[in-house]
């Protein structure tokens, strides 16, 4: 990775590590950031002719498991069976830094 990003891997089960180094200029994100932003371009309407071509890529929750290939740009369909609007949001605002 450049300088200045780096990915933190689980440390316990439900407990990851976020981190940001301003006198650094860096920023740790914890494991599951790679797998979100992964589902956002998943589960994006300007994605849905992608095929992988294997049911081995999958998401899980604690009680699904959602194969890739089957959820190409169903966004709709997502956001009446998962929790959205459950999970932490941030926003950062470094316009005065």
């Amino acid at each position: 990775m450049p300088d200045g990003y780096g990915v933190s891997v689980q440390i316990a089960n439900g407990h990851q590590q976020f981190l940001i180094d301003l006198e650094k200029q860096s920023m740790t994100l914890p494991q599951s950031a790679i797998y979100a932003l992964g589902l956002v371009c998943v589960l994006a309407p300007v994605n849905s002719d992608q095929k992988i071509g294997s049911n081995l890529y999958h998401y899980r929750d604690p009680i699904n498991v959602y194969v890739v290939d089957r959820w190409w740009g169903k966004i709709d369909c997502a956001k009446k069976i998962m929790d959205f609007d459950a999970q932490i949001r941030v926003k950062m605002d470094f316009t005065t830094v």
